[in-house]
């Protein structure tokens, strides 16, 4: 494990995922990675749903992932310091990069765009 890197999942979610989704699996897992600073709130997001583990599969989890495997195709030394500086910052809350648009109730993924804050 290191310290920048997808989180590693619960199995009864890896068994969810998508043959492109898996691929995330082939990365060193992290105690922190680009998910967490996009959505550090998704324990509130999912505690509002009836079921909480269906909300994730269905919308979450592939949104996660997508960040997850853009990050991981353009991952660098230099990205992994400015991650962490960033998840410092949001931590500390002087900074957030959390997804605004972000509803659970969205009919289509769509993954955000990293440009902004890589």
């Amino acid at each position: 494990m290191s310290i920048i890197g997808p989180r590693p999942e619960a199995e009864k979610f890896v068994r969810c995922y998508r043959e492109a989704e898996r691929r995330v699996l082939r990365a060193a897992p992290g105690l922190a990675g680009m998910a967490a600073l996009i959505y550090p709130d998704e324990g509130e997001i999912l505690r509002a749903q009836p079921d909480a583990d269906a909300a994730y599969v269905e919308h979450l989890m592939p949104r996660k992932l997508a960040v997850e495997l853009e990050y991981e195709a353009r991952r660098t030394f230099a990205s992994d310091l400015g991650l962490m500086l960033k998840l410092a910052l949001s931590i500390a809350g002087s900074r957030k990069y959390a997804d605004r648009e972000f509803r659970i109730d969205a009919s289509a993924h769509r993954p955000v765009q990293l440009e902004s804050i890589i």
